[in-house]
């Protein structure tokens, strides 16, 4: 997580920032409609963009997953595999949001000295 930090700066306000445009990504939605549509070109080339995103952001498991969806479809042919690769990542998906809205809701942080 540090490497990430340091990535953007040390701005937490920022990384936030960055990660609900993640949530709203464009690519989150053409991904689906891809995957929906059967559409193999589409859906490589959203969750090609989505894996850079998802690096940069340091969001690991969401990384991991969408790059199984890339590999799936690099081929560009429509596989089982890549529905497979894209219902694991749809899972992680949900669970950044669960996370995310945690955080958004999150109460301020207590110093330990006021304990």
């Amino acid at each position: 997580m540090d490497a990430t930090r340091r990535r953007f700066l040390y701005d937490d306000v920022f990384y936030k920032e960055c990660l609900r445009e993640f949530a709203s990504s464009r690519n989150i939605a053409a991904l689906q409609t891809a995957m929906k549509n059967q559409d193999p070109k589409a859906a490589y080339e959203a969750a090609h963009e989505l894996k850079g995103t998802t690096l940069t952001l340091g969001l690991t498991p969401l990384y991991e997953a969408i790059n199984a969806v890339v590999e799936a479809l690099r081929e560009g042919a429509w596989t089982e595999d890549a529905v497979t690769a894209y219902e694991a990542w749809k899972s992680e998906y949900l669970q950044f949001q669960r996370i995310a809205s945690m955080i958004e809701d999150e109460p301020p942080k207590t110093e330990l000295n006021d304990l």
